[in-house]
């Protein structure tokens, strides 16, 4: 399914004609900076938060989920990598 663009401050709050949030999903490097950044509407922060891991990246030592200007979720640590429990 096609989603049509939007801008980068409207992309944050504005939810897909499903009814799902919009989310960003950012991935970071051991020095903070950004490795990679997907903006995909998910039906549930759960979902998002499962997404975000499914699509871990080699060399990310941590991930964050947006919704909008809200931080819903963080795994990891600068510099300490990934952490199973």
């Amino acid at each position: 399914m096609m989603y049509p663009a939007t801008t980068a401050s409207t992309a944050r709050t504005s939810q897909a004609h499903t009814g799902s949030t919009l989310y960003e999903i950012c991935f970071r490097k051991a020095d903070g900076s950004l490795a990679r950044k997907i903006s995909t509407p998910c039906e549930s922060e759960l979902k998002a938060k499962i997404l975000a891991h499914a699509l871990r990246e080699a060399g990310t030592v941590q991930l964050e989920v947006w919704a909008g200007e809200t931080l819903v979720y963080a795994r990891g640590e600068q510099g300490g990598g990934f952490h199973r429990h």
